[in-house]
């Protein structure tokens, strides 16, 4: 290793070293932040229970009105005005509302319309555009984007994770997403696959779903929100064992056909309506792994269904769309 600072490499001494290679610098080699790791934001503030969130509220709101009170007496700021109601205008004008009740009357009502308009006006102030109200729905599907940037090592650093709020680019290779795999024992029913598709589409996931036979898969990507909402929809929402087969569906129509039929056709028949109802294969739907990903999936934008007939057809498919590993798992 000493080699190059060495002008004849069998012999050690101070008076063999090459003096152009050695200075007094000290080279340290640049550390490479590591690309699961999110930037530092700093101590983290103390999550407060729903009890002590009011307190809090409680508290500063009483100082505000002290230091309002304060700056009255002083003469600072203004005097508030009486809030009169119809119940206490007789204690606030006496004398008026013995001469001329009906003005006094009035006069409250006018106050308590100007207050109520006062209000709703504030309310219209503050209430979100709609621009504002999806670009706060959008953030609940939001993904954070891994460190690529900032040293990791640098303590001054109160830089935040960045977020991704564009939901319509979710194959963003610097993203960490959430992925959930979902094996269903029979899919053979479209109103099934039409509800788990929108709820992907509405969920902002991206993902892939194989019908084949007695062994489908569900794989879908995205925020933990969606992930979340889509787990209540596959594990909860839908009610598996409950689900009627087409054979009993179409029960009354065949009934009269199959009298008709003969015997070899009707067993050809039963045996071809038992694979497309389901008859014998275990109902349900479980959730076999869930985990972050780097970049996602790489199986494309949306949701999709794949038909397959066989088990090699199915090889193809998760082969191209990158999903073979949990078609395994």
């Amino acid at each position: 290793w000493d080699a190059p600072i060495l002008i004849n490499p069998t012999h050690y001494s101070s008076s063999n070293l090459k003096q152009t290679k050695i200075h007094d610098l000290i080279q340290h080699p640049p550390l490479l932040p590591c690309p699961t790791d999110t930037v530092s934001s700093g101590p983290q503030p103390v999550k407060l229970t729903k009890e002590e969130r009011k307190k809090l509220r409680r508290r500063t709101r009483a100082q505000l009105l002290s230091e309002k009170r304060f700056a009255q007496i002083q003469g600072l700021a203004p005097p508030d005005k009486n809030r009169m109601k119809i119940k206490t205008m007789y204690k606030t004008l006496l004398d008026q509302c013995v001469t001329n009740p009906t003005s006094v009357q009035r006069l409250v009502d006018t106050e308590i319309s100007e207050r109520k308009k006062a209000h709703d006006l504030r309310n219209e102030t503050a209430k979100l555009t709609k621009a504002q109200r999806r670009e706060k729905k959008l953030k609940k599907f939001a993904v954070s984007k891994i460190n690529t940037g900032p040293n990791p090592n640098d303590l001054n650093s109160n830089t935040k994770p960045n977020i991704n709020t564009d939901v319509s680019n979710l194959n963003d290779k610097n993203s960490m997403y959430k992925v959930s795999v979902f094996k269903i024992g029979w899919l053979g029913d479209s109103k099934i696959r039409w509800k788990i598709e929108i709820n992907a589409i509405q969920n902002h996931l991206n993902g892939i779903g194989i019908v084949c036979g007695d062994k489908n898969m569900v794989v879908v990507e995205g925020s933990e929100y969606g992930i979340r909402k889509f787990r209540k929809l596959m594990l909860n929402r839908i009610k598996w064992d409950q689900i009627q087969t087409k054979d009993k569906q179409e029960k009354e129509i065949q009934s009269k056909e199959e009298v008709e039929m003969k015997a070899e056709e009707e067993a050809e028949e039963k045996k071809q309506r038992k694979e497309e109802s389901g008859e014998g294969i275990r109902r349900g739907c479980w959730e076999v792994w869930e985990g972050d990903v780097i970049g996602g999936l790489g199986s494309g934008e949306g949701f999709e269904w794949e038909k397959c007939g066989g088990e090699k057809q199915v090889r193809g498919v998760v082969d191209e769309k990158q999903v073979r590993q949990y078609w395994d798992c």
